[in-house]
């Protein structure tokens, strides 16, 4: 299967980029030429014949070879997002390996009530907290899953049974739906927000935190309450009352004050995240005091890494997002976005009358084409540009289209669109959820996606944003 997938792959890319550089379709011939190297990229990441990070250091020489001046081909990788991103994947690593992280997930649910619903939810809740310090939705689901399994266990549920899959699915939700809080939540945050300040430089007030929570913090918040509600209401657990033995046991393991590593590591977190909530008002970008803090994290005696912690960071996704990065801006400086939004005009035009009716119609578009090209981020750096293009003629501010992808790139229908729910299930080597059972919640959430676009609109436009 993998082999003609792998064939597949290359022919349709290959077959798209040779389409636009020798086919006119009515863009200039330098910008025909740049659009098919990036629909190659796009398709290349989509089958994935080869690793993304590969397809994008191979969409470099060509964008090169097609005309592009090396400083542009390269520009996603001498970009402050990235630069940011790159800080926060240290500062991440430095979270896990000092050990903070799964002390305040312990301490948060030794408060919740010994009930099921309950720690569905503290489970969910602790995502939030967490999120606010450890930005990757995986490590955060890492730092939880252990305390769930063995919850499930003590209450005698039974591998894949109702309760063993729905506090698991709380942990994984935790990682994924929560970080939509803040913009250094998770990687798939700091690509969007890339692709804001590309596409949109007027909007970065919205990358900020203050900005950001603005948008849709209030509206993460709601959609994790919804997710609590769909879990607990699918599944029925053996029992409802639940031991809390398991998490003082869990909290005796840890020595009874902070290592000098957790001091360290939480009060340069603490400093960290107030850096990033007040910067819309000091004026210093988050990439700046991103970088400083990640450099302290990195430093031995100060922080918590040593240099053979950094050679386990994700450099793949790190590469990965330079190639994305790089299309955004392209798709914006060229006329690819323009030519695009003339197609998208032609198609919203009709629902353009009705905000409500414009904002449902886009959402499910990006739901249903999030099931083909899976990487939401992908789909922002594509689309974004041209929807920001068309804007004006649709008689819509063009940060309904930012505000609704920050909102929606947080739900997906199959497990293969998020990396977390995929790899929470490997974690348990299948003994918390199934794939499907994952793929029952992922439906029933992004059908409720739908009336929370309603209520985002009427949200924003109470708020003064619409």
């Amino acid at each position: 299967m993998n082999k003609y997938k792998n064939i597949c792959g290359w022919s349709i890319a290959i077959a798209v980029l040779l389409f636009f550089c020798f086919v006119p379709v009515g863009l200039p011939k330098l910008d025909a030429r740049i659009f098919g190297v990036i629909l190659f990229a796009v398709v290349m990441w989509i089958f994935a014949p080869i690793p993304q990070y590969a397809s994008t250091l191979l969409s470099i020489p060509l964008l090169y070879m097609v005309g592009v001046p090396a400083k542009e081909a390269l520009i996603g990788f001498n970009d402050s997002t990235w630069i940011f991103m790159l800080s926060v994947f240290i500062f991440g690593a430095a979270i896990q390996a000092s050990g903070i992280g799964r002390r305040i997930a312990l301490a948060f649910l030794s408060h919740v009530s010994a009930s099921y619903s309950s720690f569905v939810l503290g489970f969910l809740l602790v995502g939030l907290v967490l999120t606010f310090i450890i930005p990757s939705s995986v490590a955060k689901s890492a730092v939880m899953l252990p305390i769930a399994v063995s919850i499930a266990r003590e209450m005698g549920e039974d591998k894949n049974s109702p309760g063993m899959a729905g506090l698991t699915l709380s942990v994984m939700f935790g990682g994924w739906t929560t970080a939509g809080l803040v913009p250094t939540g998770a990687v798939a945050n700091l690509i969007i927000l890339g692709v804001i300040l590309q596409s949109l430089p007027q909007y970065g007030y919205y990358t900020t935190y203050a900005g950001w929570m603005g948008l849709i913090g209030l509206l993460t918040v709601l959609i994790t309450v919804v997710t609590w509600i769909i879990i607990v209401t699918i599944f029925k657990p053996k029992t409802g009352k639940v031991s809390k033995e398991v998490i003082l046991n869990e909290r005796k393991t840890l020595p009874p004050k902070l290592s000098g590593k957790e001091k360290r590591v939480l009060v340069l977190a603490v400093l960290a995240v107030l850096s990033w909530s007040l910067s819309s008002w000091t004026g210093i970008p988050v990439w700046v005091t991103g970088v400083f803090f990640a450099a302290l994290m990195a430093s031995p005696g100060i922080g918590s890494l040593e240099v053979s912690d950094l050679k386990k960071l994700d450099w793949s996704t790190v590469i990965w997002m330079g190639g994305i990065l790089t299309i955004a801006y392209l798709m914006s400086k060229y006329a690819i976005a323009g030519w695009i939004a003339g197609i998208i005009i032609q198609l919203l035009h009709p629902f353009s009358g009705n905000i409500y009716v414009l904002g449902l119609v886009i959402s499910i578009a990006f739901l249903l084409l999030s099931i083909l090209v899976v990487n939401p981020y992908v789909l922002a750096s594509v689309l974004l540009p041209p929807l920001a293009s068309s804007s004006a003629a649709l008689g819509v501010d063009p940060i309904v289209f930012v505000a609704l992808f920050l909102m929606l790139f947080r739900f997906f229908i199959f497990p293969y669109q998020c990396q977390p729910a995929v790899a929470v299930y490997g974690m348990t080597e299948g003994e918390g959820y199934t794939l499907p059972q994952v793929t029952k919640v992922a439906i029933i959430q992004s059908l409720c996606a739908l009336p929370i676009t309603l209520i985002a609109i009427a949200y924003w436009s109470i708020i003064g944003i619409l």
